[in-house]
């Protein structure tokens, strides 16, 4: 990103990772700490209810700036949630370019998701990332960072207390501005 980023300044491009995961009402085990002879016991309602949370990382091209806009489904992510979050990518852009990088999800490749960017094209250009290499988008290191901090070992009552969890834990990424930095750097697309 380094070689190519002053073109990008210059008209004012913001950079966009968009990328989806998973989050589930079973505890994601991490590391637990118990008196020495006593297992530490997390409770599991035990259920497989899942939510999935869509998100973009929003920077400009040096790196600086950057913020998230995610949205949280019910379901798997289908072509009309792609185009829904878009046209809200849209709404926080306010008339300026962005270069969204993605994976190769069906949902992006759909045929309707095509339709839209190309109708879109004044303010947004895609492209894809190299398939299998998750490492170079830095939004997976906020989900990472979500999970194994404040989502780790945490089993909710019910799906709207684990709504309320994602919710706090993404605000407590945007909060600090060297954890979205440092998502940034362990992609390896900025230095």
């Amino acid at each position: 990103m380094a070689n190519h980023s002053k073109k990008g300044v210059r008209d004012g491009t913001t950079l966009g990772f968009l990328d989806e995961t998973g989050v589930s009402d079973r505890a994601i085990v991490h590391t637990t700490w118990s008196k020495k002879g006593l297992t530490p016991i997390i409770a599991s309602c035990g259920g497989w209810k899942s939510r999935t949370v869509i998100g973009t990382l929003l920077a400009r091209p040096n790196g600086t700036y950057a913020r998230i806009v995610f949205s949280i489904l019910s379901h798997a992510v289908r072509a009309d949630d792609v185009i829904n979050f878009l046209t809200l990518l849209k709404q926080r852009m306010q008339g300026r370019k962005l270069l969204l990088l993605l994976d190769g999800l069906p949902a992006h490749r759909a045929r309707k998701v095509r339709i839209w960017v190309h109708e879109n094209k004044t303010w947004l250009t895609t492209y894809r990332f190299p398939a299998y290499a998750p490492e170079l988008n830095p939004i997976e290191y906020v989900w990472s960072a979500s999970k194994h901090k404040d989502l780790a070992n945490v089993c909710p009552k019910n799906m709207r207390e684990l709504e309320k969890r994602v919710v706090k834990s993404i605000k407590r990424i945007i909060d600090s501005k060297t954890v979205l930095r440092g998502c940034l750097k362990a992609s390896a697309l900025f230095c």
